[in-house]
This record gives C-alpha cells, structure tokens and sequence, in this order.
C-alpha cells in the first residue's frame, strides 16, 4: 500500500494532460443520389484528428456510406480533414470529377465550418487541396460555419449539397445528385 502511495504522489495533485483532451466527433452521412454514378476511390487527409470508421470503398447509385472522424486520442485538438470520391460515370465508363468535403470540429465549437465541391478529377486529395478549401475564397466550391444553413454547389455533371450541425459529437450529411440546368 506504501508502494501505490507513493506513485500518486510523483504524480501530483492537477489534472493529467489525457484528462484536459477535449473530445470532438464528426460523422459523415454520404448519399449519392445520382442514377448514373459510382463514387469510388475515397481518399482522406487530416490535418488532426483521425479515422474512427472509414468510409466504404464504392457507393453506388442510390445507396448512402458512412464514417466517422475523432479527434486522436490524449490530445486538445480537434478533428479537421476533407475527403474525396472519384465520379464515375456508368454510361460512359469513365471518371469525370472529383467530390470534395471539408469538415472542422475544432475545440473552439464557435468555429465548426465545412465545405463542399466538385473538381477535376485530377485534383490530389492533400495538404495543398486541405488549404484551398479551407483558406480560400474562390474556387470549385462553397463553404460556411455550420450553422444550420444548407450548402449546395453545382458542377458540370453533379450538384453535391450538405449540412452539419454545431456541436461537438457534428453530424454532416451530403448528397450527390445529377446537376439539371
């Protein structure tokens, strides 16, 4: 008993750095609306936290997909990435553009943001497409604090539309459907 007295001891009286982590979650619904698309090839980067449950591999026309990110463990940062699927259009047999969605459920809950386009499908899923989305103004999409409104961006062949909501445990849901002009 002296032993366990001792060690509690060396540890002192504040509180641990794993008790000062601030835990903040995002799950992601994805639809894809569309009947004329797969989405394949999901692609992440984080610029903090991690992945608690990924996306699946392909979603196909009129089915949905989920994931889950967390901020890591033992840490005071949030959970900050985007993700990407690659279009692929059934009548054509082939890749056309890319979705992008940026999500930010920092511990700062006054700044939850989030971000949704369509681009080449080219574009890289990375650091560079990370801060275009999140630093810039212009460009193949839109993005706003998440406050209960409603994203819709059109691309050539899909509009991708989301919301998300503002608090720590977010929850965002987006769809992918044909573009109709």
């Amino acid at each position: 008993m002296e032993y366990l007295h001792s060690a509690a001891g060396i540890v002192g009286p504040g509180p641990s750095p794993v008790s000062a982590a601030t835990h903040r979650q995002c799950s992601i619904e994805l639809k894809n609306d569309t009947s004329d698309y797969t989405l394949y090839y999901p692609s992440v980067y984080l610029n903090s936290g991690c992945c608690s449950v990924p996306f699946p591999p392909t979603i196909r026309s009129s089915t949905s997909g989920e994931a889950s990110f967390s901020t890591t463990p033992n840490t005071t940062e949030g959970s900050v990435g985007i993700f990407t699927y690659d279009l692929f259009n059934n009548s054509t047999r082939s890749f056309t553009e890319k979705a992008a969605v940026l999500f930010v459920v920092p511990t700062d809950l006054d700044s939850v943001a989030y971000a949704v386009g369509i681009f080449d499908h080219s574009k890289e899923c990375g650091q560079d497409l990370f801060k275009e989305m999140f630093k810039t103004t212009k460009g193949s999409f839109v993005r706003a604090k998440a406050k209960g409104q409603s994203l819709i961006h059109k691309g050539r062949n899909v509009t991708i539309m989301a919301t998300m909501s503002n608090c720590s445990n977010a929850v965002m849901k987006v769809e992918i459907s044909e573009t109709n002009f």
